[in-house]
């Protein structure tokens, strides 16, 4: 295997960073966490127990699962007000559809499967799924990842569908935000070999805080590795070069690093 030694590697994650930051570290990596992202859960949320409300009145929707972490959230939060039998109940009778692996995991856990998962792992190939077998009439819930989705949900409502969309909880840029900077600092700098993505709002939060045209600048020279497309979306729309591994996965990735920078 080769060695990633004296190599400095920036991690954007914010949840679930150990797994990556160890195997980094074990091919010898100098990693610098950087967490650009912080998920805020909505069980508090008036819109969220309106939503569910009008969904627990469903017989037998269509709901869209896009991440393991929105699914486990909005159980939570159902759990919260006394609701989580009856919306286990609920996504029971369901036509479930998921994005990814981890939403899939997530589904199982409660003892359920998904009818379909896009082999991209994309919106856009779940919305090309759901809009070839028809949904005039359909009754659709889509469970949002941080924010919410017109691109998904505005095709859909123009094809007939009745959508409920929930947000279970949101993203938004960390109170400290000097990790970022120094991660962008090194990147200015040229001490920056690789940074690596696993989430599209890690993404945006970056863009956000260095700034466009600044980050595209400092990226110039740096490995810019993202797990899978959804994620990579926010950087290639701001024309930043970037690799992404042939399989949306943790190890995938860093062994992607690895294989562009080891020696």
């Amino acid at each position: 295997m080769k060695s990633l030694a004296g190599l400095r590697i920036g991690v954007t994650a914010a949840r679930k960073a150990e797994e990556q930051i160890g195997m980094l570290e074990r091919r010898g990596a100098r990693v610098l966490r950087a967490p650009s992202v912080e998920y805020v859960r909505l069980d508090a949320d008036p819109a969220l127990r309106s939503a569910t409300d009008s969904v627990l009145g469903l017989a037998a929707p269509t709901v869209v699962i896009t991440t393991g972490m929105g699914l486990r959230g909005w159980l939570d939060a159902a759990g919260e007000w006394g609701l989580r039998t009856e919306l286990t109940e609920l996504l029971g009778s369901a036509r479930i559809l998921v994005r990814g692996p981890k939403a899939a995991g997530a589904v199982r856990e409660i003892g359920l499967r998904e009818r379909y998962t896009p082999e991209s792992e994309t919106d856009a190939e779940l919305l090309a799924h759901l809009l070839a077998e028809g949904v005039d009439g359909a009754e659709i819930v889509l469970q949002s990842h941080g924010e919410p989705l017109p691109a998904l949900t505005d095709p859909l409502r123009a094809a007939g569908a009745r959508v409920t969309e929930l947000l279970p909880y949101r993203w938004q840029v960390p109170g400290d935000t000097a990790p970022m900077r120094d991660l962008f600092e090194l990147a200015c700098s040229g001490e920056l070999g690789a940074v690596t993505f696993t989430s599209a709002p890690a993404a945006q939060a970056l863009l956000q805080v260095c700034g466009p045209a600044e980050l595209a600048s400092a990226l110039r020279g740096v490995l810019v590795a993202c797990v899978g497309p959804v994620t990579a979306k926010p950087l290639l729309d701001r024309g930043i070069e970037l690799a992404m591994p042939a399989r949306a996965r943790t190890a995938a990735l860093v062994n992607l690093v690895t294989e562009e920078l080891g020696h």
